[in-house]
């Protein structure tokens, strides 16, 4: 299998360097054609994936007119549903020729098919992604069925991208199967393999721009309706990382003692000697420490933290010598009374009261003069 994955693969620089009529422009409205009527009969996946590979192969050995591109296609659909469907499900020259665009007679589909197998010298026997997916999932032995659906709909997108035709069906199997599970669980697998990750990047890119056709096709309950779930697990994901992006930004330590920080290892020789000090401690190399030096006076966008008495001497006038400014009353806060000590309060204030009303009548009584006379 590894080995005819690779004998298998079609040149890409070959199709470049040959077809004059054709695109990959045209080559993914073609494939999204496909998908469409691949959907519409409910074949396997695995004949999708051998249809595609007939016609690029079919491309890299020869020059295919544009006329002729629709019609090699559906061949190519039709030799693969007979070496993948049973009998009874694979459609008829006769029901595929009414999908063309102009009307073409049944004996061509006996004539492309003909010249498709000289060209692939018969050899039809692909791996194709889907069969190293099954084979992956098989070996994993948990993988959870709305995981394994979205990897499905990840590998199809890499029919219509050329920037996926060179590698190997089963990188691509494995790289669909890691980003559907991070995506679904959003975790991180960890590989050693830097093209498995460039894959994997490429293919969530694709991801954010799938086409309508493959969202469509996936809407369904035969794939557990998936597509209507990718958007959200891309939110998830990015507000995942955006999180762990916040956790992981250096942290400033504090000094209690003044409010001051501690300073921090100073390399430039003109930094303003009234800026916060700051220590980093996280290992991160940058965080802003100081105003830029085009901001007049050097004033300070966040000031530092000062006690009651430094702040109350920092808005006083400059000291004239010889002159000591007094120290500012230090307010203290008293605990309020209880319902007893106020009872008291109010009950001792009634006798002083009553004691010096008494002691002014005894007063005007004696002397014949008010008390307030005096």
């Amino acid at each position: 299998m590894r080995e005819m994955e690779i004998t298998t693969l079609p040149n890409i620089a070959n199709i470049d360097a040959i077809q004059t009529e054709i695109s990959w422009k045209h080559r993914k409205s073609l494939i999204l054609w496909l998908i469409e009527v691949h959907s519409e009969y409910d074949l396997r996946p695995e004949t999708l994936y051998l249809t595609i590979n007939f016609i690029d192969r079919v491309c890299a050995k020869r020059v295919v007119k544009k006329s002729e591109y629709q019609l090699l296609g559906l061949t190519c659909l039709w030799i693969a549903s007979k070496y993948e469907e049973n009998h009874g499900r694979v459609p008829s020259p006769k029901t595929l020729a009414l999908l063309l665009e102009s009307s073409v007679p049944v004996s061509r589909f006996a004539a492309m098919e003909r010249d498709i197998l000289t060209d692939l010298d018969f050899v039809l026997g692909h791996p194709t992604p889907e069969a190293f997916l099954k084979s992956q999932c098989k070996q994993l032995n948990n993988v959870k069925p709305p995981v394994r659906a979205l990897a499905r709909l990840i590998l199809e997108l890499t029919l219509i991208h050329r920037r996926f035709r060179p590698f190997r069906p089963s990188l691509l199997a494995m790289a669909s199967l890691i980003l559907a599970d991070s995506l679904h669980t959003c975790r991180f697998w960890t590989h050693g393999e830097p093209l498995l990750g460039r894959i994997i990047q490429n293919l969530e890119e694709c991801l954010i721009q799938a086409p309508r056709q493959i969202i469509e096709k996936y809407r369904s309950g035969k794939f557990l309706n998936i597509s209507l779930h990718v958007k959200t697990m891309l939110d998830n994901k990015a507000a995942f990382l955006y999180q762990a992006r916040l956790n992981s930004t250096p942290q400033i330590a504090v000094d209690s003692h003044g409010g001051f920080m501690t300073p921090p290892k100073d390399s430039s020789p003109f930094r303003n000697p009234w800026d916060p000090e700051v220590t980093l401690v996280s290992s991160q190399p940058y965080l802003p420490n100081h105003i830029p030096a085009q901001h007049p006076h050097h004033v300070q966008l966040t000031p530092v933290f000062q006690s009651q008495q430094q702040y109350i001497h920092s808005q006083q006038p400059p000291p004239v010598p010889g002159f000591q400014l007094p120290v500012p009353h230090q307010y203290t806060h008293h605990q309020p009374y209880s319902q007893q000590q106020t009872l008291f309060r109010h009950n001792s204030f009634q006798h002083h009261a009553a004691n010096f009303q008494m002691a002014e009548r005894t007063y005007s009584e004696v002397s014949g003069r008010s008390a307030m006379d005096l």
